[in-house]
């Protein structure tokens, strides 16, 4: 699923993130009866919200509650609570406020999505019948529900009609991934093995998701196939998948893995989780999360969604609850090897860095060649001020892979390494990794503005610095750091009012950066405007703060505070 889809989730997104109506109170032209209760009543909502903002769930929805037991004819208050208790991973109660809910003629699609899916868990049908009857054919729903009825139909023995609904489908080129891998996965429950078999082979041929990947492999090694079990892990190696995913993928070998989808239950926690990803994947976690949620009320065992929902979980600030569920996972399950790395992560990014450090080290004694490893390595030394050794780390991870062009991976550990070449002044260096990576991903617009920024540094390749940051431009048009780069180009060209334009929209959206502070005011002292490049340079002196910052010297800062810079000549190295 891609555009069509995402245009399809737009429209639900309301109905997830909806904002509470504002309370009568909030009228002024409502009657003195109604403004009576307004300053208690006002006080709660404000709590309620904050409580939301910063992630306390189960105190936002208790206010909600309260709330809405104060505003009975505001729905918006109970909607909010149910979705509250849910990200809380509270589901009987949020349920029960879902069913309240759902009695209304306009009841919202999550209500209703909440009462089939309590249906699909108990394995009632004639329940989880009507309650697909109730969602809606419009947004989401006309792209969920006919899984979910052929799902049904399967459960009800009707084969032939889930394959036909599916099989229609198809015809939508960014459903058809997703037809193949239910169609596959109901037929091998169905004991037509062949069905299966092309299914499968047709879903490999669509770039399928690593979950796809992981029950195809499953499928080829219960049912003797390793021929195309092998072929898969090759694909993967190849296609530069680290030891973490590989691990996954050939767990199974020399035993027949368990089907996993063969029921109702099982399959409506497939295809939630598909667009639960995908919401992830576009950014929209707030409602990426209550999805997720209901897929594990439907299988509380599904790792990978255990996993997902903990990202999730430290996006949000919950790092106490993600870090335990990470280590819930990398005791025993079959995502251990990515929980540890998120464990770690999270560690370090939360000053852990001891802790980070020891199991890093354990890891990586257990399989040298554990790239992704070496990589947190990597980022730990960075972090930790110690940047010959991230390099080394780096390189270790590289070692071992070589894709050509390079993977996803090697494009990832290739920018680290470039980045920590540029904090050591190897410019040479960090160019070499910044093309290679770009083999991998050339539209990529981190590394287009990397590299870009470092010619225009350096004052060299300018055209093409400039060529460079530009296209990076057209895909992050409102990125700050981008905008620095733009500036910081035409600036080394000599283009003065463009240089201000665009520092001048970067400092804007970013106004405590440093390094954009100093860049601006470079820029105008260039311009004669000496007054202004003083303040933006105190600005930087103020924000650098004592973090390292190795691009931006405080010697430096207080110099051209004092005098203004030592040269002004827009082609040379200013370092």
């Amino acid at each position: 699923m891609c555009r069509k889809v995402i245009l399809a989730l737009a429209l639900l997104l309301p109905s997830l993130t909806v904002t509470p109506r504002a309370p009568a109170w909030a009228d002024v032209t409502a009657s003195p009866s109604i403004q009576t209760h307004a300053p208690g009543f006002a006080a709660d909502f404000l709590i309620a919200r904050a409580a939301e903002r910063r992630g306390d769930w189960v105190l936002a929805a208790q206010g909600y509650g309260q709330l809405a037991a104060t505003e009975a004819d505001n729905q918006d208050f109970l909607l909010r609570q149910s979705i509250l208790l849910l990200n809380g991973g509270a589901f009987e109660p949020a349920l029960e406020i879902a069913r309240q809910l759902d009695v209304q003629p306009d009841s919202p699609h999550l209500a209703r999505l909440m009462v089939f899916v309590d249906a699909a868990r108990r394995q009632d049908l004639t329940s989880a019948d009507a309650a697909l009857s109730r969602i809606s054919d419009d947004g989401l729903g006309q792209y969920i529900k006919p899984f979910f009825a052929a799902w049904l139909m399967q459960a009800n023995g009707n084969q032939a009609h889930a394959y036909r609904l599916l099989e229609k489908l198809q015809s939508n080129s960014s459903l058809k991934p997703l037809a193949h891998f239910h169609i596959a996965l109901m037929a091998e429950q169905a004991g037509d093995l062949a069905r299966a078999r092309t299914n499968y082979a047709q879903l490999l041929l669509r770039n399928p998701t690593y979950r796809a990947q992981t029950l195809t492999n499953a499928f080829f090694l219960r049912h003797g196939l390793t021929d195309r079990h092998t072929a898969l892990l090759r694909a993967a190696r190849q296609g530069g998948l680290d030891l973490t995913e590989l691990d996954q993928l050939s767990a199974h070998t020399g035993q027949e893995p368990a089907l996993q989808v063969s029921s109702l239950r099982e399959g409506a926690a497939e295809i939630m989780f598909d667009i639960a990803m995908l919401l992830r994947g576009e950014g929209a976690n707030d409602v990426a999360l209550p999805y997720l949620r209901l897929v594990l009320a439907l299988r509380p065992d599904f790792a990978q969604a255990n996993l997902a929902l903990n990202d999730l979980l430290v996006r949000f600030g919950q790092y106490d609850q993600a870090q335990q569920g990470y280590a819930a996972l990398a005791g025993a399950s079959d995502v251990a090897r990515q929980a540890r790395l998120r464990l770690v992560e999270l560690q370090r990014q939360t000053g852990q860095l001891t802790a980070a450090r020891t199991a890093l080290g354990q890891m990586m004694s257990e399989a040298q060649n554990w790239s992704a490893a070496r990589q947190q390595m990597g980022e730990l030394e960075v972090q930790s001020g110690n940047l010959d050794a991230a390099v080394e780390a780096f390189s270790a991870g590289l070692d071992v892979l070589t894709a050509d062009p390079p993977s996803a991976l090697q494009s990832d550990l290739l920018f680290a390494r470039a980045q920590t070449y540029h904090q050591l002044s190897q410019f040479d260096a960090a160019v070499l990794d910044l093309q290679a990576a770009l083999k991998a991903n050339p539209n990529d617009p981190a590394l287009l503005n990397y590299l870009g920024y470092l010619w225009a540094e350096r004052g060299e390749r300018l055209p093409e610095a400039e060529q460079l940051v530009s296209l990076a431009l057209q895909q992050r048009g409102d990125d700050p750091f981008i905008m620095d780069s733009m500036g910081w180009v035409y600036y080394r060209q000599g283009q003065l009012d463009k240089a201000v334009y665009w520092l001048e929209k970067a400092s804007e959206l970013k106004a405590y950066d440093p390094v954009i502070n100093d860049h601006l005011g470079d820029v105008y002292w260039a311009q004669g405007r000496q007054m202004e490049a003083r303040y933006q340079w105190q600005r930087a002196l103020l924000y650098r703060g004592e973090e390292k910052q190795p691009l931006i010297s405080i010697e430096e800062l207080r110099q051209k505070i004092a005098t203004g810079p030592l040269f002004q000549q827009l082609s040379a190295d200013r370092h």
